[in-house]
């Protein structure tokens, strides 16, 4: 994997990619090549799950209080309802209702940032006291 962070990185990036072309179409076995923008960074991934762990700690939903994996769930699933509007909703395999959420794990660096700004928010109005450490991550 390439980072194409500027002008010489991106300069490399193309010339090794030039390479493997051509090396690529003197084989016969096909391949693929992927370019897309970044996803969601490691310090966004360490300060997103350190805020899911501040939340699950503090706050209780439905009556009781949830698991980091649970506030995980709800915080994506409302961050998608305040964003992107309606959420799409089946049943699953077992007959159960499920909510489609998008991952995490997928989200460009923007649409992380956009989770966590949302987090910062929600938490804001509901009291909870996030760890000082998260100013390093972010």
């Amino acid at each position: 994997m390439r980072w194409l962070i500027n002008k010489q990185t991106a300069k490399a990036a193309y010339l090794a990619l030039k390479a493997w072309i051509v090396e690529a179409l003197e084989g016969d076995k096909p391949h693929e090549l992927v370019f897309r923008p970044c996803s969601r960074t490691h310090d966004q991934n360490a300060k997103f799950h350190a805020m899911v762990a501040d939340i699950a700690k503090q706050m209780h939903f439905g009556g009781e209080y949830r698991k980091p994996w649970e506030w995980k769930v709800l915080l994506i699933s409302a961050h998608a309802k305040a964003t992107y509007g309606e959420l799409e909703f089946v049943y699953g395999l077992e007959g159960e209702p499920v909510a489609l959420r998008e991952s995490t794990a997928e989200m460009s660096v923007s649409r992380m940032g956009s989770l966590i700004e949302y987090m910062q928010a929600w938490g804001a109005q509901h009291g909870v006291k996030f760890s000082a450490k998260f100013d390093e991550f972010y």
